[in-house]
């Protein structure tokens, strides 16, 4: 954050107006990369707990037939 105060003080304007921009977008970008682990995750997590607590079928059920 300081790099970018010190970069954006030392800019021009055009220059400065395109730091910020290029600054704005990747933080839009990083947000949704974030949101989209964040959501990839927890449905893993929702599908453990569901595995483990909810659903009946046996894991293996090749090896009770023997």
């Amino acid at each position: 954050m300081n790099n970018e105060d010190l970069l954006t003080n030392a800019l021009t304007d055009k220059s400065k107006k395109w730091f910020l921009d290029y600054v704005n977008a990747w933080g839009v970008v990083n947000g949704e990369s974030n949101l989209d682990s964040f959501i990839m995750g927890f449905r893993l997590g929702a599908n453990f707990a569901y595995e483990a607590f909810v659903e009946t079928k046996a894991p293996f059920e090749d090896l009770l037939k023997e």
